[in-house]
C-alpha cells in the first residue's frame, strides 16, 4: 500500500508520513477503504473509533489521494466505501464525525455533507458567525480527546501546532480549494504545522438519512 501511494504521489513525502502515522495500517479498531489501479493503491481512507466525554466519535485519521486522481470522483468513491464500512459495523452513520486538516479541499468535502437540508451541524463555521458555546464544548472535548487541547482555539478551531510529527513540507504547495474564502482562512489562520479540528454532529435521525442518502449508502 506505502509503495504505491509512493510511486502515485511523488511530490509527497509519503514514508516519512507513514513513518509517524504507522498505527494507520496496524491498529486495532481501524477501518480503511482503498483505491486501486493496475494492482498499485492509488488511494486511501481510514477512520477510527475514539472516545470523548459523551461517548464514541468517529475519527477520520487520513485521506490521500494520488496526485493525478486529484479533483476526480476517486475521493467520493473513497469516502462511500468507507462509511459504509462504518455504517456495517455500527448499525447506523455515527453520531459524530471528526477530523484534524490542513487541506482546504477535504474541509469543503466535509462540510458538504452538513447541508442545510440534512439538518447536520458542521464546525468551524468561517463565515464570521459564532458557533455557540455548546458547539466550541463539544469542539474543545474533541481536541482533549485528541490529544490537541493546548493547542487548541475553540474561536477559529485552529489547533497550533496539529500535525505532530508530519513534515510540514509534506505538500508541495497550499492543498487549495474552488471555494476562494476557504482558501483564504486557511492561509491566513493555519501554517503548515497548524491543522483545523472540524466536526459534523450528525445526532439527529434526519441528518442521519439524509447522510446515508447522499452517500448512497
Amino acid at each position: 500500500m506505502v509503495e504505491g501511494l509512493t510511486r502515485h504521489m511523488p511530490q509527497h513525502r509519503i514514508a516519512d508520513y507513514f513513518a509517524v502515522k504507522d498505527a494507520l495500517l496496524s491498529g486495532a479498531g481501524h477501518r480503511h477503504a482503498i483505491a486501486e489501479e493496475d494492482g498499485e493503491c492509488v488511494g486511501l481512507a481510514a477512520a477510527s473509533l475514539r472516545d470523548y466525554d459523551h461517548g464514541e466519535f468517529l475519527y477520520i485519521e487520513t485521506l490521500l489521494v494520488s496526485e493525478r486522481h486529484h479533483g476526480t470522483a476517486l475521493t467520493q468513491q473513497l469516502i462511500t466505501e468507507l462509511f459504509g464500512g462504518v455504517v456495517k459495523d455500527l448499525g447506523d452513520f455515527p453520531d459524530l464525525v471528526a477530523m484534524k486538516t490542513y487541506n482546504a479541499r477535504t474541509y469543503v468535502l466535509m462540510r458538504a455533507f452538513a447541508a442545510p437540508e440534512s439538518r447536520a451541524l458542521f464546525y468551524p463555521r468561517i463565515d464570521g458567525t459564532p458557533s455557540g458555546s455548546a458547539v466550541e464544548a463539544t469542539a474543545r472535548s474533541l481536541a482533549e480527546a485528541l490529544g490537541s487541547g493546548k493547542g487548541f482555539d475553540s474561536g477559529s478551531g485552529v489547533v497550533a501546532g496539529g500535525g505532530g510529527e508530519v513534515p510540514a513540507d509534506f505538500w508541495p504547495e497550499f492543498p487549495a480549494s474552488r471555494d476562494h474564502r476557504v482558501n483564504a482562512y486557511f492561509q491566513r489562520e493555519l501554517t503548515a504545522h497548524d491543522r483545523l479540528l472540524c466536526f459534523i454532529d450528525s445526532s439527529r435521525p434526519e441528518a442521519k438519512e439524509a447522510i446515508r442518502a447522499r452517500l448512497g449508502i
